[in-house]
């Protein structure tokens, strides 16, 4: 069952130095041998970068610059004492006293102080199987170390390396010791020396993950190729599940070392997804993700993986709450953006009225605003005026229409002169005009092309005169295939309906200019330099499959053609990164904004059924739309964008909010595929 809860509140780690990729170690998986009989797998430490370290930690004779001690001569040997279990008697046959547990052991050895209450049998039951072909006290004493450099890895990595290194003074043929040592020498930052030890336990047969601590040890040492040559090695195949994972997180890090933060994000992209999963090991990976975005300059999508590393952090093992709120929580949303490309028909007005708050939204933006439009009835210059008459301050060069793609589009594939047939509204006709094509109205006219555009005008004979055209071999561009028109009477024919009225005719498909193609919206940014664009539009099938396939974030408003409804069962291609009521969700921070697991909610998704719960007060969800945005990524993660599905409520508070946008029950009208 997958859990999209509000992430907790984990303490600063699992962060890299600045650069993408290197947000955090992998999970210790060896960690379990000398942690007694606790948690199996280490979690992280916090990561200052994965570079090679500061100084020298190159062992020396016996790593910490001491001869070596005596070795045990009983060491590595097995019991073959006849009087085994026998008390030890001294040569006038009296029993011996029973010796103290260490404190002879400690001044031979010069151990560290062990810490009050370490037993040996705290230390995990098949570590000490592994201890006895040692005498007793000795794997007593080697025990109580290995339990000390567990409790201590933590706090004091440091004094648990020192605790790993007395082990293995005792006994270094004990796969168990040699992993603790490189584990501890691993949280200490000390990579040469947790290298040679996590290679000798390897070789000395260890049933432990520990490739990828050693790939990231080469990282650590500055050989990032050579982690990359490791994590794709034929022992990198046998990894599977966390371990696996783990891996992906070290190759993406040298990836992101050698600059190739392209690379490493193909990396992290590999991994499968599992809405089921949490822990630190799929947090981290999400979070990794996410870094690796923020160093591509995609913040918007990073603030999407920043918000599925909160749901799978049960364990609190990232930071990954102070990113959220450092990457959307103190800006809004227009501020993280230098250029809003706002639809107009159902964003910015309906008809003859604005949308509510947009023009004191607008009017309050410092980023720079282009309008961008499907509807080709009216020219830009036209559009600004309209605007202006609205109380939007505008100027025609701040609108781009899909009649000037259009026209732009065929100008490039007709010669100069060529006639259109323009079936559409005069300012269509003048597009044309201005790229140096002949506009005409009637097929006998022999046109080379049929440009098709909304106009209130057309009717069943201009409709005739351009099946003709089609049908005799001409080009046919549509300017957009948006069926209906958003007014403030309600939903209008759009020229979307009128198209399909001339393909049912001709039996022809159209090449479409604006929306859901990218063009309009790379021809609107190629009036500036801007670094950070994002969409705002009403409509999942245009707006923001246009944005989507321009491969840019978007805001989904709710003053159109499209409910909240129609956002959560959104197939991928119509996705919108952020949703709000209206173009005053610009003035809210981007974390509260976007899809994804929110603190108010918990979603369960148990085969085609989403059950969703409240998980704490409300007091971030002052839109109420936080509900919405949490199923709707559940719905994603879950893959049921296509197919049936069913949402439940947890609570009486669920339920209300649910019922709100009309989100229980059973879903079979799941969203269709974008237009072509």
């Amino acid at each position: 069952m997958a859990e999209h809860g509000n992430g907790g509140n984990g303490p600063r780690g699992g962060r890299g130095a600045g650069d993408a990729g290197r947000g955090s170690r992998p999970a210790q998986s060896g960690g379990g041998s000398f942690r007694g009989t606790g948690d199996q797998r280490r979690t992280p430490r916090s990561a200052g970068g994965a570079g090679a370290p500061d100084r020298d930690r190159r062992p020396r004779r016996d790593h910490d610059g001491s001869p070596r001690p005596p070795r045990d001569r009983d060491a590595g040997r097995p019991r073959r004492d006849s009087d085994a279990g026998r008390p030890r008697r001294d040569s006038d046959h009296t029993p011996r006293p029973p010796r103290p547990a260490g404190d002879e052991a400690a001044h031979r050895y010069d151990d560290p102080p062990l810490p009050e209450g370490v037993e040996p049998k705290q230390l995990a039951p098949e570590v000490r199987r592994e201890l006895s072909t040692l005498n007793r006290s000795t794997a007593d004493a080697v025990a109580c170390h290995l339990v000390a450099a567990g409790m201590l890895l933590d706090d004091d990595p440091e004094a648990a390396l020192r605790h790993a290194k007395a082990a293995r003074s005792r006994s270094t043929r004990i796969t168990a010791v040699r992993e603790a040592v490189g584990i501890a020498a691993y949280q200490c930052g000390d990579w040469s020396q947790a290298l040679g030890e996590l290679r000798a336990a390897r070789r000395m047969g260890s049933k432990s993950a520990l490739l990828p601590l050693i790939a990231d040890c080469e990282r650590g040492l500055g050989r990032p190729q050579r982690a990359i040559e490791l994590a794709t090695g034929p022992e990198a195949e046998e990894l599977e599940g966390d371990d696996a994972d783990e891996l992906r997180i070290v190759a993406a890090g040298a990836r992101a070392d050698l600059g190739q933060l392209e690379q490493a994000l193909t990396v992290l992209s590999a991994a499968p997804t599992d809405p089921d999963r949490t822990g630190s090991t799929v947090a981290r990976l999400h979070y990794a993700h996410a870094e690796t975005l923020v160093a591509l300059g995609r913040e918007a999508e990073a603030l999407e993986w920043y918000l599925r590393a909160a749901a799978a952090d049960t364990e609190g093992v990232t930071d990954v709450e102070d990113r959220i709120a450092e990457l959307g929580g103190g800006a809004t949303l227009a501020e993280e953006y230098d250029c809003l490309l706002l639809d107009l028909d159902g964003t910015v007005f309906r008809g003859g009225e604005p949308t509510p708050g947009a023009v004191d939204t607008v009017a309050g933006l410092t980023s720079r605003a282009l309008y961008i439009t499907n509807n080709s009835s009216r020219g830009a210059d036209e559009v600004a005026a309209h605007l202006n008459r609205l109380g939007f301050a505008a100027a025609a060069e701040d609108v781009a229409t899909s009649g000037q793609i259009a026209a732009g589009l065929l100008a490039g594939q007709l010669p100069p002169g060529a006639r259109v047939l323009v079936l559409g509204a005069p300012s269509l006709a003048a597009e044309i005009a201005a790229v140096g094509l002949e506009p005409v109205r009637l097929a006998v006219d022999e046109p080379a092309a049929v440009i098709q555009g909304l106009s209130t005008e057309t009717g069943w004979a201009e409709l005739a005169e351009a099946a003709l055209a089609i049908r005799a071999g001409a080009l046919w561009m549509t300017t957009n295939v948006d069926k209906t028109l958003p007014s403030e009477r309600g939903l209008l024919p759009g020229n979307g309906s009128m198209v399909a009225a001339l393909r049912a005719a001709t039996d022809a498909e159209p090449q479409v200019a604006g929306k859901p193609g990218p063009a309009l919206l790379t021809a609107a940014l190629a009036r500036g330099d801007f670094y950070a664009p994002l969409v705002v539009g009403d409509r999942l099938d245009t707006d923001i499959a246009a944005a989507n396939a321009a491969a840019l974030p978007s805001l989904m408003v709710l003053t159109g053609v499209n409910s909240a409804r129609d956002a959560v069962a959104a197939v991928a291609e119509q996705r919108p990164t952020y949703l709000g009521h209206d173009l005053r969700a610009l003035n809210i921070g981007a974390g509260r904004l976007a899809i994804g697991p929110q603190p108010c909610w918990d979603v369960t998704v148990d085969g085609a059924t989403l059950t969703v719960s409240a998980a704490q007060p409300e007091d971030d969800d002052a839109d109420g739309l936080s509900v919405v945005r949490a199923l709707a990524a559940a719905v994603a993660d879950a893959g049921l964008a296509r197919r049936p599905f069913s949402v439940t409520a947890g609570d009486d508070t669920a339920a209300a909010a649910l019922q709100k946008w009309s989100l229980l029950g059973t879903w079979n009208d799941v969203a269709a595929p974008a237009m072509d």
